[in-house]
């Protein structure tokens, strides 16, 4: 994404959770809606700019620093549940 390539994903709750609404998505057997996907993007270079700004753009929701605050609290929560500090 912060490269601002646009996103193709098979349709799951995980890519949908990290992409948002910045990828196009086929369900994951349906090989012809990806290969639909992937020749609108190919041929169409206005929309494959506005997707890569949306990529481009979404990126910056995501940080190595956000990651670590998070998981970090993760672990805090589950160190009081088990009677820690």
């Amino acid at each position: 994404m912060r490269a601002g390539c646009a996103i193709v994903a098979s349709d799951l709750p995980i890519h949908r959770e990290v992409a948002g609404g910045t990828a196009q998505f086929f369900p994951a057997t349906d090989w012809a809606a990806l290969a639909g996907i992937l020749l609108r993007l190919l041929t169409d270079e206005e929309e494959l700019a506005a997707w890569r700004r949306r990529s481009a753009e979404r990126a910056g929701a995501f940080s190595w620093e956000r990651t670590a605050r998070e998981t970090l609290a993760v672990y805090r929560e589950i160190w009081r549940g088990r009677g820690g500090v």
